[in-house]
């Protein structure tokens, strides 16, 4: 975020991105087939290509907040599939997200949403309150876990 908004750090970033608009950024599925895609079940808003438009950026009015929302979507997105594959790998109907530099209503909304679309429903995320404690306690069992194999 760094090379490309004004944010030097993600918690600046994060304080504004709710404000931004990332439809200006990302490419939706009306930008590429005109409206909804009737035969592949795709409503004509959903996001097809984060950061899609950025190509075009020389003809767009975009600011930080719209690039810098559209790039905290991208990883919400990335974070809930990877959420949802490994829930199913694992069995677990719950995944918990120890975020330990995110605390924000927002990111956590969305992330719930990605997690939420791809599990059909089936899956949800438990936010970690006290991180650094989990933390710690996740790196205790990985490092025993090793040590025993």
């Amino acid at each position: 975020m760094k090379m490309t908004t004004k944010y030097k750090t993600l918690e600046e970033a994060l304080a504004e991105f709710h404000i931004g608009d990332n439809r200006v950024v990302d490419m939706t599925v009306e930008d590429i087939y005109g409206g909804s895609s009737g035969a592949l079940g795709l409503p004509k808003d959903i996001i097809a290509s984060c950061i899609g438009k950025a190509k075009d950026t020389g003809k767009l009015p975009v600011n930080d907040r719209d690039l810098v929302k559209s790039l905290i979507i991208m990883l919400c997105m990335n974070v809930g599939q990877l959420s949802y594959f490994y829930s199913e790998l694992e069995k677990t109907p719950t995944v918990l997200m120890v975020t330990n530099k995110v605390h924000n209503i927002y990111f956590n909304y969305i992330l719930n949403s990605f997690l939420d679309f791809w599990s059909k429903g089936t899956r949800k995320i438990l936010f970690v309150e006290d991180s650094p404690y989990f933390v710690a306690k996740g790196a205790a069992l990985h490092a025993q876990g090793a040590a025993q194999n």
